[in-house]
């Protein structure tokens, strides 16, 4: 019996050899990520000819997502990832979920279709059909003590795995974890390195730019950098409707719809609550019916409020094609180019106030200088018109202004006589009451007002000759009178 599975025995070991020399090529070159977790899965199926499906932990801790797969027949192997694609393996379910929940290498032989069937999850029982396997095995991809993936293989025929295969199996899917932690690392720096310059470049971006428009334009392609998305906008809130500041991967028709956005009841709780708003899944939460009612194919759904003293003006909203996109990180860096965002719409309006308050001043100034040079062309006007000199004497008792009469009089004074004039116009300790002065052979009577709380004053000067005449005919009169009247018949 020994001699008869000599053979059998010889070529699996061979199998084993060479897998491990494939392996240790493949961890020696220069590939990571996906095109390490691909080749991996390529190079364990063709060199053991069996099936093989790579699984990675979801960040939820509840599922699984297939990252490679390998099948003889490539036709069933893009059936398979389309599948694997829309739904995930969840924890303790079939035979990927069962090595994830325990955390313990499983060798299965002699499989009963029936038996497969019942085990497999329920989205992935009809896929059975296309590699019907009777033999499989499972192991756990661990770093530091945690399951963060699945290496499983199988094959349609009866020969089972040994504990030898399993042990060079769990050595791969040992070397694969170390792999994808190391690359991991390298990305986790790279990106966060990325992110710090990205999000300098919006700071900068937010400095530089006065204008909101231009502005979030510019945010939202910074933003596709650290977060990705299929189609984004920025809206600003206007009661029940919304202005579309900024959008990118929207067509026309489904821009038109966005702006009904503000009706819906998404808006409303983010205005409500000022705090970030994920949809996991829009076909299964119940807000994801306002969401995909124009674009089917969305998934999920991010939210971001711009809050601008405390009041939430609009949102940045990002939506995916894929199921539980956008995590913790994406709104920690969604948050972060809202806020300057917010931050410039702040200073933009501030300028705006600003400017308007500007324009209103100008135009009170504008308003007020005409009206004061229309006032100051009427009384100009009455004082051309007035036949008596009339003097505007500031509070030193300076001469500031005189109508053309007051001139024509200044001009035709003898020296002694226009010192005199002046004197009197001059005399602050006179302007409440009037005194009478002879010029050119003819009286005036100075009467001055005060004008304002700076004892300026108007100096006008009546001409009182004819009245002064008659005062003395009254007079002569008077005393004709009362001369005849005392003598003698």
């Amino acid at each position: 019996m020994f001699r008869a599975l000599w053979p059998f025995r010889r070529d699996a070991q061979d199998q084993r050899n060479r897998l491990l020399a494939e392996s240790n090529r493949l961890f020696a070159s220069a590939l990571a990520g996906s095109e390490l977790i691909e080749a991996v899965a390529q190079t364990v199926g063709q060199t053991w000819d069996c099936y093989v499906a790579i699984h990675l932990s979801q960040p939820d801790g509840r599922s699984l997502h297939q990252v490679a797969t390998y099948h003889p027949n490539p036709d069933h192997a893009a059936v398979i990832r389309a599948r694997a694609a829309d739904v995930p393996t969840r924890l303790g379910e079939g035979f990927v979920g069962l090595v994830a929940a325990s955390g313990e290498a499983r060798r299965w032989k002699d499989l009963d279709p029936d038996t497969v069937r019942a085990t497999l999850q329920r989205e992935y029982r009809d896929l059975y059909e296309l590699y019907p396997a009777r033999s499989a095995l499972a192991v756990p991809l661990k770093w530091q003590g945690k399951v963060v993936g699945v290496l499983g293989i199988g094959r349609t025929s009866r020969q089972p795995f040994e504990s030898a295969d399993e042990v060079i199996l769990q050595s791969i899917a040992d070397r694969l974890s170390a792999a994808l932690y190391t690359a991991r690392v390298v990305e986790a720096g790279r990106a966060a390195r990325e992110q710090a310059e990205t999000l300098r470049a919006v700071i900068a971006a937010a400095w530089d730019t006065l204008f909101t428009d231009q502005l979030m334009d510019r945010l939202l392609r910074e933003l596709s950098r650290l977060v990705k998305y299929d189609s984004a906008a920025v809206v600003v809130f206007d009661d029940q409707q919304i202005e579309i500041v900024a959008a990118a991967g929207f067509g026309d028709e489904r821009r038109e719809s966005l702006t009904q956005f503000g009706a819906t009841e998404i808006a409303r709780a983010l205005r409500r609550t000022g705090k970030p708003i994920i949809v996991a899944d829009a076909r299964s939460d119940p807000l994801g019916p306002e969401l995909i009612n124009d674009n089917p194919v969305v998934r999920s759904w991010l939210g971001v409020p711009l809050v601008v003293g405390g009041v939430t003006i609009g949102a940045l909203l990002l939506d995916s094609h894929e199921p539980d996109h956008f995590g913790p990180q994406a709104v920690e860096l969604s948050l972060a180019v809202t806020r300057q965002a917010a931050g410039t719409i702040e200073r933009e309006r501030f300028y705006e106030a600003m400017r308007y308050h500007a324009e209103t001043l100008q135009m009170l100034v504008s308003d007020r200088t005409r009206k004061l040079a229309e006032a100051k062309e009427s009384l100009e006007a009455i004082l051309r018109h007035v036949g008596d000199p009339i003097f505007v004497c500031a509070a030193d008792g300076q001469i500031a202004q005189t109508n053309p009469r007051a001139t024509e009089l200044l001009a035709a004074l003898p020296p002694d006589e226009r010192e005199c004039l002046l004197q009197a116009v001059a005399a602050t300790d006179r302007r409440q009451s009037a005194e009478t002065l002879e010029l050119a052979g003819e009286h005036y009577q100075v009467a001055a007002t005060p004008i304002g709380d700076d004892q300026s004053a108007v100096v006008v000067l009546h001409n009182v000759t004819r009245f002064k005449e008659l005062d003395e005919l009254k007079s002569v009169f008077v005393s004709n009178v009362s001369h005849a009247l005392r003598a003698p018949i």
